[in-house]
């Protein structure tokens, strides 16, 4: 039980330092003698996708500066051109991108990104925020992309807004798309 106590604790420790993948290994050390131990089987579940996919695990470990240009891979393949990047916080990029349209006649329409790695739910206050952001910059659309979960009343504000919510599948779907 000490050990049990042990790991959990070192892996709160990693999960706040955002070294997710060591803090998986002490849950998943916990899981295989324990499986009802505290809130352990929820972590994992909350970091499955982590487990499973590299470029997730690239996306939520990456540096500082690694994860600004992950961001702007992702942008591209979301077919928008960067405009200005806006490092926030360690686990929250904000880009402003161009949408790329092909009529010359047309004026394009700006789009705000958000990019958050971590690991607390998306919630409506943010959404909120976002929006607000959003117009504050002059953009038509904000995208939140996370790979934490969002709250149902974030889910509901976000559907009569001009916001587009995409998690952890979404994302992944996003990296193995190839751009245009």
């Amino acid at each position: 039980n000490i050990m049990q106590n042990l790991h959990y604790f070192l892996a709160e420790a990693q999960e706040l330092k955002n070294d997710i993948v060591t803090a998986i290994e002490h849950w998943e050390a916990i899981f295989s003698t324990n499986p009802k131990f505290k809130d352990v089987a929820t972590k994992l579940e909350t970091y499955a996708d982590l487990r499973k996919s590299d470029n997730i695990k690239d996306y939520m470990t990456s540096s500082n500066q690694d994860f600004q240009t992950i961001c702007q891979q992702i942008t591209a393949k979301l077919e928008l051109s960067v405009h200005e990047v806006k490092s926030t916080k360690s686990d929250m990029v904000v880009v402003i991108a161009r949408e790329s349209t092909k009529m010359v006649a047309t004026k394009p329409l700006m789009k705000m990104v958000f990019y958050s790695r971590g690991t607390e739910s998306i919630s409506e206050n943010f959404i909120r925020d976002s929006i607000e952001e959003m117009k504050r910059a002059n953009c038509s659309l904000c995208i939140v992309i996370s790979t934490s979960n969002f709250t149902t009343s974030a889910k509901d504000f976000s559907r009569t807004r001009p916001i587009q919510l995409i998690d952890a599948k979404g994302l992944n779907e996003l990296y193995v798309k190839s751009p245009d």
